[in-house]
């Protein structure tokens, strides 16, 4: 096992070979269903999105935005024993 200071990957290696884990995330976790809906959080706020909502006429190359109507579904907080 090892890490390096200040980072948020730890690596494990062994015979048979090694792997690396990403401790954390920047982004914020995300959840895709077959109905074409994502929902995730960010900060303390949940939100949602539609994919089926979008256009047929507009026509988006890879890596580019699409123009999506985000919804708040409401928010939550941490009991103070988990705050950090």
């Amino acid at each position: 096992m090892g890490c390096m200071k200040r980072s948020r990957s730890v690596v494990v290696g062994c015979d048979e070979g090694t792997i690396m884990i990403k401790l954390g995330c920047e982004e914020p976790v995300a959840s895709m269903y077959s109905s074409a809906r994502i929902i995730w959080s960010k900060h303390n706020k949940i939100q949602a999105v539609n994919i089926k909502t979008v256009s047929a006429d507009i026509e988006a190359a890879d890596d580019e935005r699409l123009p999506l109507a985000v919804k708040e579904l409401g928010s939550f907080d941490l009991p103070a024993k988990l705050k950090t």
